[in-house]
């Protein structure tokens, strides 16, 4: 069973915390909540906290390893040059999860065995990288609505020869109205992209949220009428969901002037062109998103 771990990044610019990448200090001031990442190995889950919310969940490709500091520019750069560092396969979450989700009991069992929790469970320690016991594993499993642990292949990179078994368990992350939104779209019968407006099966649609799921308030949740569409899995929806596609008030495509050259390359197309999700019931969704968008 892999080991659970809790990491507190502070926010970057973008709203994001440090992507793809764990690190902290060493040397003779290494403070044990640093030193923790030593206790690290390959496939161990790793739960991402800032502001307040878990944002995302993680799979550690490796122990850690010494290394430079890689945020020596940004917000973290008060650290020291010399440090350590682990690698991870991140996975966000579409809405984060607040704290306040999360059972107290769990949360105040959390503040034992250098849990990332204080006693009251109400604050988080400060301090970077916590153990996560099973307790409260199972209780932010519950408040996320996360899939247990599943068995899948191992999709590391084959070496010459093949140390220990072919499969691992990996983390399925699962949202409990998605089933009931993606139902819903099928039910509708149009299997159509609702920004390129390709048709295509159903494997190759995600059920989206046209307004952001974490802002959106509890009855627009579940307006499932015209806070959801079909987004395709072969690039709009993640363009959508990163703010490089937008969709106007009058309901045209626009692109992000970030990354232009490559937008434009692979989304030029669809520049101007009418959303074919778009309609008067959900144009305020649209808007909604809109204000997020990377100009």
């Amino acid at each position: 069973m892999s080991q659970i771990w809790w990491v507190n990044q502070k926010v970057k610019i973008d709203g994001r915390v440090a992507n793809e990448v764990v690190w902290s200090p060493t040397g003779e001031k290494e403070s044990w909540h640093w030193a923790t990442m030593w206790e690290v190995e390959p496939g161990d889950i790793i739960v991402h906290y800032t502001d307040q919310h878990i944002v995302a969940v993680s799979e550690a490709n490796n122990g850690a390893v010494p290394s430079a500091n890689p945020f020596a520019d940004e917000l973290q750069d008060e650290w020291t040059e010399e440090g350590k560092r682990i690698d991870v396969s991140l996975r966000w979450l579409e809405a984060p999860i607040a704290k306040t989700d999360i059972a107290l009991d769990a949360r105040k069992e959390a503040a034992k065995n250098r849990g990332p929790f204080q006693r009251d469970g109400i604050r988080v320690k400060q301090g970077y990288f916590f153990p996560v016991s099973q307790l409260l594993w199972d209780a932010l499993k519950e408040a996320a609505g996360l899939g247990e642990l599943e068995s899948a292949a191992d999709d590391t990179q084959l070496a010459p020869e093949i140390d220990g078994a072919t499969d691992v368990e990996r983390l399925a992350l699962v949202r409990r109205e998605q089933y009931q939104l993606r139902k819903y779209l099928l039910q509708r019968g149009e299997l159509r992209c609702g920004i390129c407006g390709r048709e295509m099966p159903a494997r190759y649609l995600h059920a989206a949220h046209i307004k952001t799921r974490s802002e959106a308030t509890e009855r627009q949740r579940k307006d499932i009428e015209n806070i959801v569409m079909w987004a395709c899995t072969l690039g709009c929806d993640q363009a959508f969901e990163c703010g490089d596609i937008s969709i106007t008030p009058d309901g045209t495509i626009a692109l992000s002037s970030l990354d232009r050259i490559f937008l434009e390359q692979t989304f030029g197309h669809l520049e101007g062109q009418m959303a074919p999700a778009f309609n008067a019931g959900n144009a305020h969704y649209f808007a909604a998103r809109s204000n997020n968008f990377l100009i």
